[in-house]
């Protein structure tokens, strides 16, 4: 590995900066890896493409259980990661998909298929992003429509409006 490179990590978005290995790539780009939990295995893999030390995309595995299941994405080159996807019953396909809209290091919209049929059924958004999601809409018959929205009006933690959307309201996509 040269030198010249570095770059800071957060691996695990507590605001700290984590250990995390670099290897050199033929091509120029860089892998960085990292062991989030310290359990001796890496759960983390990360790249930064062009060797500017900005992380570009990275995989995670959440659940520590061997199998990477959450991609994140830098879509606009800022050093931070904002898209994500991910397989929350890891059988190879996409269940959810979301954005760190003002980069806190947390999903603050989420389209999520809830019962891993292979069609996204709920969206939840955190609206005042204080980390919790106050806002759910829900498609229970999977037509592409929402059927039922919830909306926690105080941000206490507990729906306290539910109401159905008038006309053909689309599910919100990510």
């Amino acid at each position: 590995m040269s030198d010249d490179y570095s770059t800071n990590v957060d691996i695990d978005g507590d605001g700290h900066y984590d250990h995390v290995d670099y290897t050199e790539n033929s091509d120029g780009s860089v892998t960085i890896t990292g062991d989030a939990n310290h359990d001796g295995k890496v759960d983390f893999v990360a790249h930064d493409y062009n060797h500017d030390g900005i992380v570009d995309d990275a995989k995670y595995d959440t659940n520590h259980d061997g199998t990477y299941d959450q991609y994140w994405k830098d879509t606009n080159g800022d050093g931070y990661l904002d898209r994500v996807s991910g397989d929350g019953n890891q059988d190879g396909h996409t269940d959810y998909k979301g954005e760190d809209a003002n980069e806190d290091g947390k999903i603050d919209h989420v389209t999520s298929d809830t019962n891993y049929d292979g069609k996204y059924d709920t969206y939840q958004q955190d609206t005042n992003y204080d980390g919790k999601f106050d806002y759910t809409q829900h498609d229970t018959n999977e037509d592409g429509k929402v059927d039922t929205v919830n909306y926690d009006s105080n941000h206490d933690g507990h729906y306290d409006t539910t109401y159905t959307p008038e006309g053909n309201v689309p599910l919100h996509n990510v």
